[in-house]
């Protein structure tokens, strides 16, 4: 609440309304009042209207109100008061005018909200992610898939979000370090945004209510993040209709926009595109150090090493058949993570 001490008084006035709503809308209606809100109103009574009932607001006051208390779960229970006041405090124009005033106070993430709930799970959200590890979950670096005890806090807080909102998604885009094998950063951070819903799952959050994206490093082998324990992380968001919380860091728009996943939808592995590369870098590796074998040797002259891809593999020739590595190379296609070694 921002207020000069000139507007003190009518601050006081107006939240006093507030309080009053609240517990009126709390206490049942005694026998009296409950006949009397039965009654059929007289004409003379009709022709007086709202003006002739303390209980009842005008609009520039409720919006005053909701100036007065950008709290959204403080004006919904006065929306729950009375009648006229729900229609006004649910009303769409109510929830933008509030939205545009705590944007306009340095709240940017109160942009294009468009009901109460949104601008509540907002401030949940922020107090939720005010630490110093925000909205990010991490894990061992150098492919581990346990999620670190020190943020998962986080995921017994979203837990309790997901809990008082039942219409919010979970969203986790899962992320690998840049210096992890190309052909294995997207299927670790497949499986990483898969424990974090197995995590949520066993304390309450339904599976259909998560969604992940694996990026694999198609974002840390772009952003200025530290390539340490952080970068091996997931990152989780809040989802209610069109809006998502808390706003994404700008490193996601540097991935080329072909390169980015489509909106609420999986990003599709290119692991075998990642393993032909991998096979390719293994098949290099080795040549290399046969090559220097036969130089330390004396044995051999100049040899050119020629990738192997499935257009060559068909083609056959006599250039080909003495080509130096061929076993070599053959075995690797038939195991190229090179006869069961580990990365």
């Amino acid at each position: 609440l921002r207020c000069s001490k000139s507007n003190a008084m009518v601050v006081s006035t107006l939240l006093s309304w507030v309080k009053w709503a609240v517990c009126n809308a709390r206490r049942p209606l005694t026998a009296e009042e409950g006949a009397a809100e039965r009654r059929p109103r007289l004409e003379s009574e009709r022709d007086a209207g709202s003006f002739a009932s303390p209980q009842v607001l005008l609009p520039d006051v409720v919006d005053a109100l909701g100036a007065a208390s950008c709290d959204p779960v403080l004006l919904v229970r006065l929306g729950m008061a009375q009648k006229s006041l729900h229609q006004q405090i649910f009303a769409e124009t109510f929830s933008i005018h509030r939205s545009s005033e705590l944007k306009n106070r340095g709240v940017e993430w109160a942009d294009q909200c468009r009901t109460l709930e949104q601008l509540a799970i907002g401030f949940e959200v922020e107090k939720l992610c005010g630490s110093e590890t925000r909205n990010h979950l991490y894990f061992p670096y150098g492919g581990g898939l346990e999620v670190r005890a020190i943020t998962r806090p986080l995921l017994r807080g979203a837990a309790r979000v997901a809990q008082r909102h039942p219409t919010l998604k979970l969203h986790i885009d899962a992320h690998t370090g840049n210096g992890a094998p190309s052909g294995i950063a997207t299927a670790t951070a497949r499986r990483r945004a898969e424990q974090v819903i197995q995590d949520l799952e066993e304390i309450g959050v339904e599976e259909e209510r998560c969604s992940m994206t694996p990026w694999g490093k198609r974002v840390s082998s772009l952003w200025s993040e530290p390539e340490d324990d952080t970068a091996a992380r997931a990152e989780l968001f809040f989802r209610i209709d069109s809006k998502e919380f808390p706003k994404r860091a700008d490193y996601y728009q540097l991935v080329p926009q072909e390169k980015q996943p489509a909106p609420d939808q999986q990003i599709e592995s290119s692991d075998d595109e990642e393993l032909q590369a991998l096979r390719q870098q293994l098949l290099r590796q080795r040549m290399l150090a046969m090559m220097r074998v036969i130089r330390l040797n004396g044995e051999a002259g100049e040899a050119t090493f020629v990738p192997a891809t499935a257009s060559s593999s068909e083609e056959s020739s006599d250039s080909e058949s003495n080509r130096p590595g061929e076993d070599v190379e053959r075995a690797m296609q038939d195991d190229p993570l090179g006869h069961g070694t580990l990365l």
